[in-house]
């Protein structure tokens, strides 16, 4: 997994937001931020603080769908789905609140 932060999570008050930030890559997906991703949702729906989920884009997209730059991209699409697009669905369609998407330009995958 990468270092490099992929989305952020700020909060104010009760709401959380949740930004895709890799605007150069018009907030692409990769395995790591799709990882990390699920992890950050999974714990603001335990945070009984949290009563409203945000969820949006840096930059120009709000998500481009899959970077299909990185390595092994396009090896086992089913594989990917299951392991990684799948339990972020889950996530939030589970959420126990609220979650707005704010989406603020193009939206993929």
């Amino acid at each position: 997994m990468s270092d490099v932060p992929t989305h952020r999570v700020e909060r104010e008050g009760p709401v959380a937001t949740v930004t895709l930030d890799r605007p150069d890559a018009m907030n692409a997906q990769t395995r790591a931020s799709r990882r990390a991703l699920v992890l950050d949702l999974r714990a603001l729906a335990d945070d009984a603080a949290v009563r409203c989920v945000l969820l949006t884009g840096e930059g120009r997209a709000f998500c481009a769908g899959q970077d299909l730059r990185e390595e092994g991209a396009l090896e086992d699409v089913g594989a990917t789905i299951r392991e990684t697009y799948i339990p972020i669905v889950e996530a939030l369609v589970e959420m126990p609140k609220p979650v707005i998407a704010a989406i603020n330009g193009a939206a993929a995958g």
